[in-house]
């Protein structure tokens, strides 16, 4: 309130519900009652009864409530029972159950349990209420719920007042009552009648005047949600929250077909840059209220006058490059080809495409001052779930792959894409197959040179080999001539992708054996269609393959495996049956071809990938991305150690909060992200918000703690699913409901939109909770196959879902329609986070919360699964004994209002001091292995084992070790200085040259592993995750005391 009146005047408008028990009706008593009878037969010693269950009837009632609060210098507390009147809640809850008791058919207390005898209720129906009546309970008198309302004032520091405006039900029960005394489904409309309300800003609009209006809010509940309400002094209590998100539509200026950028971008890419200037010109300031917003307002207009620069850079080398021209033209054909011929680029994609070709023109020239420039930065693409993040650089990577080709780059690699977790990489993996089969069938056509193109992937051996030829001893491979042996639908179970980009088919992908060449291949069961896969690291070395999709975690392979040396630095030979290969020999197992046919390796110009690309940045944290900061620093290095340039850095994301510091600390290198907004929010270059609803989204807070939440969750999903079918069954309702909106429809059409709307996901933050409503789901399945209907196919999703069943369960998803039977479609799904990054599926549209996630980072990212192509809704089940999710329920429409605004900032410190201890014998022997590749003390020897990597250290170590060194201190600098961070670099590269000569190099020298990643202090990672085990620590007894008592 504003100021410091005498006293505060409310009036609280409040409604209610109570639930009676009536009577159940006759009918349904006497034939319980009649099968309990013949259940019985004729054993006279047994007296049977038949209970009395009730029903219900709700009484919604309606108070009104005035009062008046002193505002003193303390806090001063009213409840309505001081009213001289008395509470006029307590005496219309009173006036409500003795109404009820009035009627005939209420349901009073009995002496007998609530039973009857079945002759009793066998009767006739006046025989029935005789036999109610004498069993009555004389001495049972109802009671009435005491609903109180409670308002207190407390003058704030700030010369204002606060006032809390709660109502309770103040009823004592020393034990459960017959009666069910609760109130439900409360509401309050406070209205001030004086002094006004003053709303509050939330700091997360204190630095961005365009969320000014969002950040002001009215109130805040307590277990509820405030909101304004009709008039400019009224509060609402919500108990249900909810919140509709708006759709954003791309901005099309003009016509951004892949097929008339194949043909005329000379023509349509100088109009789309002149639309760019054009909405420069007329930047939007109306968000801007005072100086310091027209300040920000306008270093938003300054960001996006560089993506203007940066587009009319691609485009000015689209005009002198024709190789990088026909490599455009290519990739528009290509996705064409994929997406059909009227399909178009969202605006922001084409725009980031074109913006981001002067890092593909800089590997041709280096020096230029602008091109230099694009190859230093490292490029966030921040966009909302869904928004085509994915395709934008897959665009690029296409670009990419052409041009190589067209610079007389024949082979090897050009792009690297990383992922955090291998579940994310499943589906992308399927789309970038998808993509690199069109553009390699165009390839051909259009007689561009070089090898096919081909996709590898990269990511272990708990997913794929890494080894063909020998059986993994910690993993499920179990070599390739024993995989041979398996039935075909077991090796199928294992396959990575299940669509075909051949002949369209989503689920006929399955896994041959090639014993001679030692291959897996992915091949269509249904065209014999062989996809361009490499599934295992052999292949993926072997064959160079033109794109490489892998965990993050694979990085530390450069430690492990010299033959990535050739990623760099191109391989040494070729075996005409097995591929290519690094050092000495071919490394297929039992190779007996003639080495005078191996040849020389060539077409492998600038062998460094030019697009190295990690997608759901805001997972590389913490930890991970500590060590896969040394790591990527480490990697610049190998490139510059080879002579070539390191490859581009591109990031996407669509959570990301101070990104600048972020992508500085992970990658060295100077930030810049993309796109940037509009001077408001609803309107961007790129986009703009519509009335059109993207995402619906209900809040729930039920009473009590424990597993409430799981169990709501388990009965909300099962209660919709079951709606849905018997919609589909029946949709004369909907129909009616739809009539009475306006809106007419058929039969047929109301099923087609149910379909949609069939798919369930319930998202969970532990396994047991994930079972829980499995159970549901089941004990629904079991009631309609009782019903004589269709079973509910659900499947539970988890870490421990291996990559093909994933590929399976998203294949059947998106491969499902209306002539598959019900019976066989999945119509449940449970997932923990595992689902939350990379599973999109246009048929998921309902989605129900069991618990928040960890962040709002993750929280967007698991809502972001429903709602990809129709209206999602999303319901969040909060947890009451949970004090951080209580006030994200509290706050809930603030919040979703501005969700980006509630990311957190990732944690990570490429500094941390304990890091090197992990990652230096990492590092060491990665530039080993790339010493071996040296003119000057290389070798062919493969240097894995100690006596081999002796042999070459005691013949070298004398001259080499300087270099060594010289090169452990660059791979822990920043590729791109960055004076702000030199203090700390220098330390850490101090830090990591003092542990090598003091610790790991007179370690390594004593010679006590066998296989040289064992010989240092501490092993070489397998994983960015390979850190010590967890250990436990809490507070002692007396801090336990002492929390209990705070908080009993």
């Amino acid at each position: 309130m504003d100021g410091t009146p005498a006293s505060v005047d409310l009036t609280v408008e409040v409604d209610y519900a109570l639930y009676h028990q009536l009577l159940p009706n006759f009918a349904d008593v006497s034939a319980e009652a009649a099968r309990r009878a013949a259940a019985t037969g004729a054993n006279p010693r047994r007296r049977p009864t038949v209970p009395l269950n009730p029903t219900w009837r709700r009484d919604q009632r309606h108070v009104t409530v005035s009062m008046s609060v002193p505002v003193t210098g303390d806090e001063r507390t009213v409840m309505s029972s001081d009213l001289a009147t008395g509470c006029p809640l307590a005496t219309d809850a009173s006036r409500a159950v003795d109404d009820h008791y009035a009627g005939p058919t209420a349901l009073r207390k009995l002496t007998n349990n609530q039973t009857l005898p079945v002759a009793a209720a066998m009767s006739t129906e006046a025989a029935f209420h005789q036999a109610v009546a004498a069993r009555r309970d004389a001495t049972w008198t109802p009671m009435a719920p005491v609903p109180r309302l409670t308002v207190t004032t407390l003058p704030t520091v700030d010369g204002n007042t606060a006032v809390s405006v709660s109502i309770t039900n103040a009823l004592v029960l020393a034990a459960r009552d017959l009666q069910d005394l609760s109130l439900y489904d409360t509401k309050m409309a406070v209205t001030v009648d004086s002094p006004a309300l003053r709303p509050q800003k939330l700091g997360f609009a204190d630095d961005d005047c365009r969320y000014a209006r969002i950040a002001t809010v009215v109130g805040r509940g307590r277990g509820c949600v405030a909101r304004a309400g009709g008039t400019a002094n009224t509060l609402i209590a919500e108990t249900l929250p909810v919140h509709i998100q708006r759709d954003a539509n791309s901005a099309a200026p003009v016509d951004i077909s892949f097929s008339n950028l194949a043909a005329n971008w000379v023509t349509t890419l100088p109009a789309l840059g002149a639309e760019m200037r054009a909405f420069h010109r007329g930047w939007d300031f109306g968000a801007a209220k005072n100086a310091d917003d027209r300040r920000h307002i306008e270093r938003l207009r300054d960001q996006f006058e560089v993506e203007v620069q940066r587009f009319e850079l691609g485009l000015d080398l689209l005009r002198a490059d024709p190789n990088l021209a026909r490599a455009f033209e290519l990739t528009n054909n290509a996705f064409a080809a994929s997406r059909g011929p009227v399909a178009q680029w969202r605006l922001f994609q084409l725009v980031f495409i074109v913006s981001e070709l002067g890092a593909l023109a800089g590997r041709e020239n280096p020096t230029h001052p602008r091109l230099r420039e694009e190859l230093d930065a490292v490029d966030v693409l921040w966009f909302p779930t869904g928004g085509g993040k994915t395709e934008a650089y897959l665009g690029l990577i296409v670009v990419g792959l052409f041009y190589d080709r067209l610079r007389a780059k024949e082979r090897g690699i050009s792009a690297w894409l990383l992922f955090p977790l291998r579940m994310l990489s499943v589906q992308q993996l399927s789309r970038v197959n998808e993509i690199l089969h069109h553009a390699e069938v165009l390839r051909e056509s259009e007689n561009v040179g070089g090898d096919p193109f081909t996709l590898g992937y990269f990511v272990g051996s708990g997913n794929t080999p890494n080894r063909l030829a020998y059986p993994d001893a910690n993993g499920w491979w179990p070599g390739l001539t024993e995989f041979a042996r398996w039935s075909e639908v077991d090796r199928d179970a294992k396959r990575l992708v299940g669509a075909c980009p051949n002949c369209g088919n989503n689920n006929s992908i399955g896994l041959d054996c090639d014993l001679t060449d030692q291959r897996l291949h992915h091949v269509c069961r249904a065209c014999a269609h062989k996809l361009a896969i490499h599934a295992s690291d052999d292949e993926v070395t072997r064959y160079q393959s033109s794109v490489i999709v892998s965990t993050v975690d694979k990085i530390c392979a450069f430690a492990r495996n010299g033959q990535l040396t050739a990623i760099n630095r191109g391989p040494r030979a070729r075996c005409p049956q097995h591929g290519w290969y690094t050092h000495k020999a071919c490394i297929a197992k039992d190779c007996n071809t003639d080495p005078a046919t191996h040849t020389a390796p060539t077409g492998f110009k600038d062998p460094t990938p030019a697009l190295w690309v990690q997608d759901e940045l805001h997972l590389v944290r913490e930890e991970l991305g500590v060590f896969a900061a040394q790591y990527h620093t480490l990697l610049a290095e190998l490139a510059r150690g080879a002579g070539n340039e390191p490859p581009k850095v591109i990031a996407a994301t669509a959570t990301i909060e101070q990104f600048e510091d972020q992508l500085s600390q992970v990658y060295g290198r100077r930030p810049r992200m993309f796109p940037t907004g509009g001077g408001t929010l609803e309107r961007s270059f790129y986009t703009m918000v519509t009335d059109d609803v993207r995402r619906i989204y209900l809040g729930v807070l039920p009473s009590g703690g424990g597993t409430v939440k799981v169990d709501l969750a388990g009965a909300v999903t099962a209660r919709i699913i079951e709606h849905v079918h018997r919609l589909t069954d029946d949709p004369t309702p909907l129909l009616a409901a739809m009539a009475a909106a306006g809106v007419t429809r058929t039969a047929a059409e109301a099923r087609s939109m149910l379909f949609d709307y069939e798919l369930s996901l319930a998202y969970v933050n532990s396994k047991a909770h994930g079972v829980a409503i499995l159970d549901d789901l089941n004990r629904l399945s079991e009631r309609f196959i009782n019903g004589g209907t269709d079973r509910v196919k659900a499947e539970y999703v988890t870490g421990e879902t291996s990559l093909g069943e994933l590929a399976a369960i998203i294949a059947a998803v998106q491969d499902c329609d209306t002539a598959i039977s019900r019976a066989d479609r999945i119509r449940g799904l449970v997932g923990t986070s595992v689902v939350s990054h990379g599973v999109d599926l246009d048929r998921l549209n309902f989605e129900i919360l069991a618990g928040m996630p960890p962040s709002y980072a993750q929280y967007i990212q698991a809502t972001a699964r429903a709602g990809r192509s129709h209206v999602g809704l999303v319901i969040d089940i909060f947890d009451r004994a949970n004090r951080r999710e209580t006030s994200m329920y509290q706050s809930f429409l603030t919040t979703h209002s501005a969700l980006e605004r509630m990311v957190e900032p990732v944690p990570v410190n490429r500094f941390a001091s304990r890091a090197i201890e992990r990652t230096l014998p990492g590092v060491v022997c990665a530039l080993l292995w790339d010493e071996t590749r040296d003119a000057h003390w290389g070798t062919e020897e493969d240097i894995n084992t100690t006596r081999r990597f002796r042999e070459w250290w005691n013949a070298r170590a004398a001259q080499f070790r300087p270099q060594l060194t010289d090169r452990i201190a660059r791979a822990y600098r920043c590729p791109v200085p960055d004076p702000a961070m030199s203090a700390d670099e220098q330390r850490l590269v101090d830090d990591a040259l003092r542990r090598w000569d003091q610790i790991e190099l007179p370690r390594i020298q004593q010679w006590q592993s066998d296989w040289l990643t064992g010989l240092f202090s501490s092993p070489v990672m397998n994983s960015l995750r390979d850190v010590d085990p967890p250990a436990e620590f809490r507070g002692g007894s007396h801090a336990q005391q002492v929390i209990s008592r705070l908080y009993p």
